[in-house]
């Protein structure tokens, strides 16, 4: 159907949004509160029994699992309360919410009506930058046994920062993406057609939401995927012994600017 090659566009963007699992947060936080409910069921079945006209030894026993189901119900309890109000929480949830969104719009053919050219094709070249770094680092010279701790610390930060600053340049549109999305109207794939059949001329210039701010974030992810090659470059050259006298100050820097620079974008946004 032509209507869907327009997200063709767009593969790694794509594949990201299908990849993403936009209930990694909620998840734990939803099996402790089945388990917190499964363990208050018991507990009161345990009481139930304790006061309740029946034998001796199983009145013994109910008495033992109601404090062992109280006790298990507090502790996931305080596990959910640390969780929840943890600082980083709240804006995370809000940016993988967003993933999930525009999932949903992928999903319901929508993608390319509600977000603009500019802006998916500015994600896009941030996934397929964020792509090629996971390549990076998936290569054996990455991988090797003999690779020292520096270097092995240094791949998991830059294989979660990758995610992380593909998560934030994807949660810029939080304000243009409906919370709840519905299937696109009839009327919607007719004017569609419309326009690219019978008004194909120039287009109006729209607005590009949150494009500035996605670029920063590519950007930045561009420097790290280009420190990487220059590591990973020495990685393939040198002995293990020195590699381990090697500094890895810039890929370091390279790694904190873009944290910082997603800290400082997200306070922003908080302050809007």
């Amino acid at each position: 159907m032509f209507f869907s090659e327009k997200i063709k566009r767009y593969p790694h963007l794509v594949a990201f949004l299908r990849e993403f699992d936009d209930q990694v947060l909620t998840r734990p936080i939803q099996q402790r509160q089945s388990g917190m409910i499964t363990a208050g069921v018991i507990a009161l079945a345990g009481l139930v029994v304790a006061i309740g006209p029946y034998a001796l030894l199983l009145k013994i026993a109910a008495m033992v699992v109601v404090p062992v189901a109280c006790t298990v119900a507090a502790k996931l309890y305080g596990e959910n309360q640390k969780a929840i109000s943890h600082p980083e929480y709240e804006p995370r949830l809000r940016a993988y919410r967003t993933v999930g969104s525009l999932r949903a719009l992928l999903d319901k053919n929508r993608l390319h009506r509600d977000i603009t050219e500019g802006t998916l094709t500015v994600l896009e070249a941030t996934a397929q930058i964020r792509f090629e770094i996971r390549n990076l680092l998936d290569s054996a010279a990455w991988r090797r046994d003999d690779l020292p701790e520096t270097y092995r610390r240094l791949r998991a930060q830059a294989l979660d920062a990758t995610d992380q600053a593909m998560i934030e340049a994807v949660s810029f549109l939080r304000p243009f993406v409906p919370e709840q999305v519905e299937s696109r109207k009839v009327s919607d794939y007719v004017n569609e057609a419309v326009e690219t059949f019978v008004f194909s001329g120039p287009k109006t210039v729209m607005p590009e939401p949150a494009f500035d701010e996605i670029r920063a974030i590519a950007d930045k992810m561009l420097t790290l995927k280009e420190e990487l090659i220059r590591a990973g470059e020495e990685v393939e050259a040198v002995t293990p012994e020195e590699l381990r006298k090697k500094p890895v100050d810039l890929l370091d820097l390279t790694l904190s600017d873009l944290k910082h620079v997603r800290q400082a974008e997200e306070e922003l946004r908080e302050e809007l």
